[in-house]
């Protein structure tokens, strides 16, 4: 089995730990280390090729499976600084080829159109999946973005970016100021924050496990497991809050965080996903 992610991502190390630990051999490769640090070479026509590193070269076809976690870009400190950007778009290029290309299940599969925030690129897909929606404003205008603010989010909202490279930030009352303001330099998505119980739900394989709140029901379970098939992802984690209305997704992530309680049950339910079902000793 194959493991891409960063060495500090919790998730991924106690996952291969856990692997390890029932005998499964694991490659851990850390994406920001390609090129440099290892290589890859395919053919895309017989779809085989090797993975290899120092002391390591692998058969791509004797991956069982892969869990991809992506994480900061590749070092290139050895490019030339005007070479860099088109190094960069051919390192992403190679990476999203290789596993697309893949014939062994992979963890999340990179697909067409999987950059910014999800709720704003994908409303429509999770909204036919049965999850409620809150309202969201996408503006350039400060002016727009003030008064959605006022009327709508009743001056209490979470600020961010569509590209979705930093957290929503919570806003509140004169709290605005700064992130208002910005509209008129860059987009800035603004979501109004229902009153509620705050919940996340890690959806893995179609299984979704909630372990913060009780409260969450079937319905809402099955909703999270159908908006995770419908974006592709069978690895997610869905921010809701439970209202007296129901549930409102604010957002959802293809790299869920390891939860400080129910640990073992997450990384279990990675694990059987990475071993096709397998039941782990």
């Amino acid at each position: 089995m194959l493991v891409l992610a960063p060495p500090g991502d919790r998730l991924a190390g106690t996952t291969r730990n856990e692997l390890a630990r029932c005998g499964m051999p694991v490659l851990w490769l850390d994406p920001s280390d390609f090129p440099g640090g290892w290589d890859v070479g395919w053919s895309v026509s017989a779809a085989d090729g090797f993975l290899a590193a120092p002391g390591m070269r692998v058969s791509l076809t004797e991956l069982r499976s892969v869990l991809a976690r992506p994480g900061s870009p590749s070092r290139l400190d050895a490019v030339a600084e005007e070479d860099r950007e088109y190094v960069s778009a051919e390192v992403t290029a190679t990476m999203l080829g290789l596993l697309a290309g893949l014939e062994c299940p992979v963890v999340n599969r990179p697909r067409p159109g999987g950059v910014g925030r999800v709720v704003v690129r994908a409303g429509g897909r999770l909204a036919a999946c049965g999850l409620a929606l809150a309202p969201t404003l996408v503006t350039w205008v400060p002016d727009a973005a003030t008064e959605f603010y006022r009327s709508v989010c009743n001056q209490r909202a979470l600020a961010s970016r569509p590209t979705g490279r930093t957290k929503p930030e919570l806003i509140e009352g004169r709290q605005r100021d700064d992130w208002l303001a910005h509209a008129a330099g860059e987009p800035l998505v603004l979501q109004a924050l229902p009153a509620g119980e705050r919940a996340n739900v890690i959806v893995i394989g179609g299984r979704a496990i909630c372990l913060d709140s009780d409260r969450l029901g079937a319905a809402e379970r099955a909703a999270c497991v159908r908006a995770a098939a419908a974006l592709g992802l069978e690895l997610a984690q869905f921010d809701l809050v439970l209202g007296s209305a129901g549930a409102v997704c604010l957002e959802v992530s293809e790299l869920p965080d390891l939860p400080a309680n129910g640990q073992h049950e997450v990384v279990e339910a990675v694990c059987d996903l990475l071993a096709d079902g397998a039941v782990m000793a």
